[in-house]
This record gives structure tokens, C-alpha cells and sequence, in this order.
């Protein structure tokens, strides 16, 4: 099955707790208020008080589950899995360079990351699960492809049936939802269109592409999709 092969290539952090409702969200807010502290700053003050906090955010970038998104985000738990799975990454990554004698991240072929930018990317990763978490009022149109596609993931046989209802979704969403800059919407959403034309050709087509290629587009489409979606502004 093409849903099952998807999730499987994905590369996802381990769960670090289990998906608790009640929780996820105190837990969410507690990282936020941790990273604060490294927030505000810029430049070597950042970096050394990021290192100064390491064990502190590590507690607070565990303290939720990693593989299932919380109540009322408006990701799915695939895109959920992959952003927080980059902050697990990251952490680890800041534990390891703040501990370096010279501050230096060592990485294959003899190249390495500094401490700025290990924390650079802890700083992108921070923010990209904690936007991923904030809930949005999605237009009817946004939540139907996110259906759509749900069901496309879950079942390869999916895939076709489904594109009627992507496409009328789809031809609903050139305008913006309300709060979205009309500049900032038409290039990804033009994308998205486009990838779900491709993989209707591909796999709907008279000459059916391989397995391997329609669940890279369908994977494509599931990921640009969702960046669309945090587009919207969250409540």
C-alpha cells in the first residue's frame, strides 16, 4: 500500500511521551516560556544562553508526544511528527555542540556546525512546532482537501476517488482566507494545485506511474499543503 510505504520512509523521532489532551497543550506553553529566555537574545548571547538552558529545554521539548499533533492543531499527525521530530533533532544536536571544547558540531566528511548555528536551527524548529500547534479557522474549502488527502494517505485505492472532491476544493482556494496577503498565498497554493494535477496523471492517468513516484507525489502534495494551511493566521 502506498500509505503505508509513505509512512514508513518517513524519518520521525521516537515518541518521547504519550499523546495526552489534557497536557500537551501545558506542555506546549511551558516550552514556549522555556525558550524565552534564548528568544530575545541574538548573536553569542543567544547561543551561550541556549547552552546554559540545554538540559532545561531538552525537559520541555519532551514533555509532549512527538507523533501525535495536540487537540485542535490544524496539522495532521504526519506533518505534526516530522516538525516536532526536527526540534527532538535539534536538541540533541545543541546537547552535543554545547558540550564541544570548541563549540563545533562534527558531522561526516571532516565538516561541522558551529554553536550559532546549531542554535539557529533550534530557533527555526522552536517556532515551526509551536506555529504548527496554534489552532486555525480553516475556510470549508481548506478543510475538505484536508480530507481529501487524509483519505489519499491512508489508501492507495483512494488516490482517484478522492480527486474530484481535491479539485472543487482546490478551484475554492485561489482567493486567501481572510488575513493571508494575497501575494503571500498565490505561489504556494499555485503549487499545491499543480502537484495535484501531476499526481491525478500520474496515478489516474491511461499509463500508470510507478508506486514509488506517485507516493513521492503524494507526499510532495501533503507537505506543501500543510505549509499553505499555517499560512492562515491562528485564532
Amino acid at each position: 500500500m502506498i500509505g503505508r510505504a509513505i509512512a514508513l520512509a518517513l524519518v520521525l523521532a521516537p515518541a518521547i511521551a504519550t499523546a495526552d489532551p489534557a497536557t500537551d497543550r501545558a506542555a506546549l506553553t511551558q516550552l514556549d516560556a522555556a525558550y524565552q529566555a534564548t528568544a530575545k537574545l541574538s548573536g553569542p548571547a543567544r547561543t551561550n544562553q541556549a547552552c546554559s538552558d540545554a538540559a532545561k529545554l531538552s525537559a520541555a521539548g519532551s514533555a509532549f508526544s512527538h507523533d501525535t499533533a495536540p487537540a485542535g492543531a490544524p496539522v495532521d499527525d504526519q506533518a505534526w511528527s516530522s516538525a516536532a521530530g526536527g526540534l527532538g533533532g535539534s536538541l540533541d544536536n545543541l546537547a552535543k555542540v554545547c558540550k564541544a571544547p570548541d563549540r563545533k558540531l562534527a558531522l561526516l566528511g571532516g565538516k561541522f556546525k558551529t554553536a550559532d548555528q546549531v542554535v539557529q536551527e533550534l530557533d527555526d524548529d522552536v517556532r515551526q512546532v509551536l506555529n504548527s500547534a496554534r489552532p486555525r479557522t480553516l475556510t470549508p474549502a481548506l478543510v475538505t482537501a484536508r480530507a481529501a488527502i487524509a483519505a489519499m494517505l491512508a489508501s492507495s485505492k483512494a488516490i482517484c476517488t478522492q480527486q474530484p472532491k481535491l479539485a472543487k476544493a482546490l478551484a475554492d482556494c485561489p482567493k486567501p482566507p481572510p488575513g493571508v496577503a494575497a501575494a503571500a498565498w498565490k505561489e504556494p497554493f499555485q503549487l499545491v494545485k499543480n502537484i495535484a494535477g501531476d499526481l491525478k496523471a500520474s496515478a489516474c492517468g491511461a499509463h500508470r506511474a510507478a508506486d514509488e513516484q506517485i507516493g513521492s507525489a503524494l507526499q510532495e502534495l501533503h507537505d506543501n499543503f500543510y505549509k499553505l494551511v499555517l499560512l492562515v493566521p491562528p485564532r
